[in-house]
């Protein structure tokens, strides 16, 4: 009688491909209500817009305060739609509007994120994401997990081994957290449990847990409607 045949178990290298696969599809999905040809031919990469970061939010309102001011006393309605200042510049784009004072210091997020880029990246070490809604919030948090997530399976096919790696996204969604966070002690677990109930693979989730005491999670947390604890 011949003996059962040995199952064996996926080692952490293809466990981590996965995720960070399907990662990557989930976050580059995009709703429904988008055109055929983009779900089929241009995809989340195509449709995403640049994202800037204004360095001081206090500074650039008192910017904006003033920029209205100085339309106002050139007779120009702060109400209108004006297509040349849907975001700031640098300068000025037109000389109509006179000498302006440029807005305070504004970043392109891409940039801040470059490995090279230390400066940049101590500066936004922990985040916090704010806007109107429908301004992009969330599809900057889905864009720089699927660059996190390609950056480390580039890694691992130039043949570094997982223990090697920067950085690893988790992305999920805040509300799921801060429920998890109602049972459990500490943002660690919580993001652990709120992994497991997506069924992620036990050594996988024990694996990240690790990661997090070096610092080398990145946490991505969407807040998709509101979060009404902590």
């Amino acid at each position: 009688m011949s003996s059962p045949a040995m199952v064996r178990k996926p080692g952490l290298r293809r466990l981590l491909d996965g995720y960070l696969s399907d990662l990557v599809k989930r976050c580059s999905e995009l709703p429904r209500y988008f055109p055929s040809h983009f779900q089929k031919e241009e995809g989340f990469d195509g449709i995403r817009q640049s994202v800037e970061v204004v360095i001081e939010p206090r500074g650039f309102d008192r910017w904006r305060s003033d920029e209205k001011e100085r339309l106002r006393a050139a007779g120009l309605d702060v109400n209108d739609y004006l297509p040349h200042r849907s975001r700031p510049e640098f300068k000025s784009l037109s000389e109509d509007f006179g000498q302006r004072e440029a807005a305070p210091e504004i970043l392109d997020w891409g940039l801040t994120r470059e490995p090279h880029n230390e400066k940049d990246r101590e500066r936004f070490r922990h985040t916090i994401v704010l806007g109107d809604p429908g301004f992009g919030k969330t599809w900057l948090l889905r864009h720089e997990a699927i660059r996190l997530a390609r950056l480390a399976q580039n890694s691992m096919d130039e043949g570094a081994h997982p223990s090697a790696l920067a950085e690893i996204p988790i992305y999920l969604r805040l509300t799921d957290v801060d429920s998890a966070l109602s049972t459990e002690k500490g943002l660690r677990q919580a993001v652990c449990t709120c992994l497991e109930i997506a069924d992620l693979e036990r050594p996988l989730i024990d694996w990240f847990a690790t990661l997090f005491r070096s610092n080398r999670i990145t946490l991505l947390l969407g807040c998709v409607g509101r979060s009404q604890g902590r």
